[in-house]
This record gives C-alpha cells, structure tokens and sequence, in this order.
C-alpha cells in the first residue's frame, strides 16, 4: 500500500501520521519477507505504539471538532491496537513463527478501509472547525 492523495483527510498532522502508519506495515512486510523475526518483533512494537499515539492524537482533533460519532470511532481504534498487541504477545510467545500473509493482508485492509471510509466521516467536521490540534 502506499499513500495517495485519496487517504488525505484534510489535516496535515493526521495525514502524516497516516503515512507513518502505512509505511510501518509497509516495512513489517518487507521485515517477514526477509525472515527476520528481531525486526518483525520490533515493528510490531512501534505499530503497536505508534497507533496509540496517532489514535489519541486524532480522538482529540474530532473530539475537538464535535465529531458526533466519536465514542464509536474510539472503541475502532481501541479494538485495533489490542488485536496488535495481541499479535505481538503471540509472535513471541509461540517462538516467533513466521505471520500469515493473511496477518499482512488484514492489516493492510484495515488501514485502508479506516482512513478512506471511517476517518473521511470525520472530514467536515475538522474542516469547518478549523482545529489546529
């Protein structure tokens, strides 16, 4: 995956930290492709953080703007970073085996289908609320 002006939301923080988050799957690819189950294991750490980071920061941009639909928004973001941890747990304590591809695919997906379908609901509202956050 790689970012397209289609992802854009309309907030230059959001969209940079958008394009962190595709390139860390992007590299967590890259990283199983070579079999190198230390760097698997360290990117799926700085998903795991980054995502957290990145879902506060935009919770607190739409919570700011009004977002009505924020609680469901935030129980999304909250439901993907424990299905991320839960994979790290698992990647190390079943002696690192290799992820599926379907691991990578779902992630994949999932990030796709948040930024252009749940995070472009949220769109108007940081537009016409100008919110710096």
């Amino acid at each position: 995956m790689r970012w397209t002006d289609d992802f854009s939301v309309g907030n230059l923080h959001i969209d940079e930290q958008h394009s962190i988050l595709i390139d860390t799957i992007n590299q967590l690819a890259s990283a199983e492709s070579l079999q190198n189950h230390h760097s698997v294991s360290m990117i799926l750490d700085e998903l795991a953080s980054y995502a957290a980071f990145h879902f506060h920061y935009e919770e607190r941009l739409i919570a700011a703007a009004g977002y009505p639909d924020l609680e469901a928004h935030r129980a999304i973001h909250g439901n993907f970073v424990k299905w991320v941890s839960d994979l790290r747990d698992e990647y190390l304590t079943f002696g690192r085996r290799p992820l599926r591809e379907s691991v990578l695919t779902y992630l994949r997906d999932w990030l796709g289908h948040h930024i252009l379908g749940e995070d472009q609901r949220y769109r108007p509202y940081i537009e016409t609320a100008g919110c710096p956050v």
